[in-house]
This record gives structure tokens, C-alpha cells and sequence, in this order.
């Protein structure tokens, strides 16, 4: 059997992975941990030439700036990749980083560390969660997520950041499709975003597509978008977006978007500008494809 190696920066990201992981997708997995961003990728790079075993390399990018998370991901993916090798190596990026998902619900949290948040504790914890897991004590993810209730732990395992880990995980196993995350960089960037209309629609209106996470999860972000515009009908799920005034949070309207449209067929752009007309949005797209409605 391969041995997949997942590399982590830091003692909290490996609990948090440890635990949010479906136990489904780890068998086979070995979670190594080191601390600082050079030493994590210094291993990666060691377990790819010296042991040829393929690697997801999970770094945080400690900005919210997406400009800046774009520029350190280029980079730390060619320190990655420099090199001949017969193996496979993905980065997964979580801006501003990978504790903070424990952070983007307030009720949530206080159910999980089952205290309450005063405005100016939230406000430390959410700014900055790996400085207060740390006041909390080394084992408090130990103690917290395998005792946390079912739903608590399903949304954060619905979180984009572990679904990225997972599909990385199930790519570099050979179960993922042909248009997965892996395959360029425009198709990666594009799967993220898939995954964070999921999180985004449930943050902002309260309805939590739970359809489009799932074939995101099976199908990979552009193999999703296209089996998407290929339904006869629109979804159940852009019906709601239409009804809570959101459908600038629709896959249809993310496919239309640039740099995106390239990924899509004239025909599938059509498509999605056609059901977006059908409830009266317009969004900045290019002309030629208003002219067709």
C-alpha cells in the first residue's frame, strides 16, 4: 500500500486535521508535524526525493489579503515542486489559517469550547486563533473536538479547508477524477472557490447548499460546475439563491466570472446566463453572452 504523507506546520493544525478527518479517509495516511513553514516544507521536500511518496503539504498563509495569499502560494508551490520527481506533491493554503475555522461562528465556537464570548475575547480568538488555542493550552483540541456533539463536528468537517485536504488526499490516491484539483493551477483556484460558495452562502443567508459541497467533494470543482449546467432544469439550490436575493453566490455566476470562464464551453456559459436571466440577474459578463439570451 502507498503511504500518503500529509505535512503540517504546527502541533494545533495536526490535532485539528487528526480529528476533523473522516476516519474513512485517513487509513493509509501518516500525519507528520514540525514547526515553522521552511521546516515543513524542508521535510516535504526530503519524503519526496528520499522515500518517492506523494504529499499534501498544508501551510498556513497567516493573511486575509488574497493578493498576498496568491503571491506565498506560487512560491512555496515552486520551492515544492522544483526538482525531478515521480510523486506528487499539493498545497493547501488556508487564508489566514488553518485554526481559524474553529472561529467563523461565534455560537459555534462557544458550544465547542462551551464557554462564552465576550466581545472582546471573540474578538482575539477570531483575529487571531492560533495566539489563543495556545492560551487555552496545548491539548484543548484533544479535549474539545472528539467530545463536541455530531452536528458541531459535521460543520466543521463541512468546512472548504478540510474538504480541500480531503479531495487532495483522495487525488493523490488515484480515487479523484481527471479534472481534479491537481491538474493546473486555474482548475485548483476554481475548486476553492466552489467550495467557498458553500461556506459563503451559509455565512451570509443562512442556507447551506449541502448538494453542491457534496458533488464538489466527488466530483472536484469544474467537473461539479459543468454536471451542474448540464441539469435540464435549474437547482433546487439556485431557486433559494434567487429567493434570498444571492445569486451573485451561484455556481452559475462564479462560472461566468474571469478567470473562470475559460474552464467552460460557449455552450455551458450560455447556459448559465441563460437560468440567471430566467430570475432577472445580470452580472458584469461579456457582452457576447447577454446577446444570446
Amino acid at each position: 500500500m502507498n503511504v500518503i504523507y500529509i505535512i503540517v506546520e504546527a502541533p494545533s493544525n495536526a490535532a485539528l486535521l487528526k480529528h476533523l478527518l473522516p476516519n474513512s479517509q485517513v487509513y493509509g495516511v501518516r500525519l507528520v508535524t514540525v514547526n515553522g513553514k521552511y521546516a515543513a516544507l524542508s521535510m516535504a521536500v526530503s519524503i519526496r526525493a528520499n522515500r518517492h511518496a506523494s504529499l499534501v503539504l498544508v501551510l498556513d498563509a497567516d493573511s486575509e489579503n488574497e493578493e498576498a495569499k496568491r503571491e506565498s502560494e506560487r512560491f512555496y508551490k515552486e520551492l515544492l515542486n522544483r526538482g525531478d520527481s515521480e510523486t506528487e506533491a499539493m498545497l493547501v493554503f488556508p487564508r489566514p489559517n488553518l485554526a481559524s475555522i474553529l472561529f467563523k461562528d461565534r455560537r459555534l465556537a462557544e458550544r465547542l469550547f462551551e464557554r462564552r464570548f465576550d466581545d472582546a475575547t471573540w474578538f482575539a480568538a477570531h483575529n487571531n486563533p492560533k495566539a489563543f488555542l495556545s492560551e487555552l493550552g496545548g491539548d484543548v483540541l484533544a479535549r474539545t473536538i472528539p467530545n463536541a456533539s455530531p452536528e458541531i463536528r459535521n460543520k466543521l468537517q463541512d468546512d472548504p479547508v478540510i474538504n480541500e485536504v480531503i479531495f487532495a488526499m483522495r487525488h493523490l490516491a488515484g480515487t479523484a477524477t481527471a479534472n481534479s484539483i491537481g491538474s493546473s493551477d486555474l482548475e485548483s483556484r476554481f475548486h476553492r472557490e466552489m467550495l467557498s460558495l458553500y461556506s459563503k452562502a451559509g455565512e451570509q443567508t443562512g442556507y447551506w447548499p449541502s448538494g453542491l459541497l457534496s458533488s464538489v467533494r466527488k466530483h472536484g470543482g469544474v467537473n461539479a460546475a459543468k454536471r451542474w449546467l448540464g441539469l435540464k432544469a435549474p437547482t433546487s439550490g439556485l431557486r433559494r439563491l434567487a429567493e434570498l436575493g444571492r445569486l451573485d453566490l451561484s455556481v452559475e455566476a462564479l462560472v461566468l466570472k474571469q478567470p473562470w470562464s475559460h474552464l467552460f464551453t460557449t455552450e455551458e456559459k450560455r447556459m448559465a446566463t441563460v437560468r440567471l436571466a430566467e430570475f432577472g440577474y445580470r452580472g458584469t459578463w461579456d457582452k457576447e453572452f447577454w446577446e444570446a439570451v
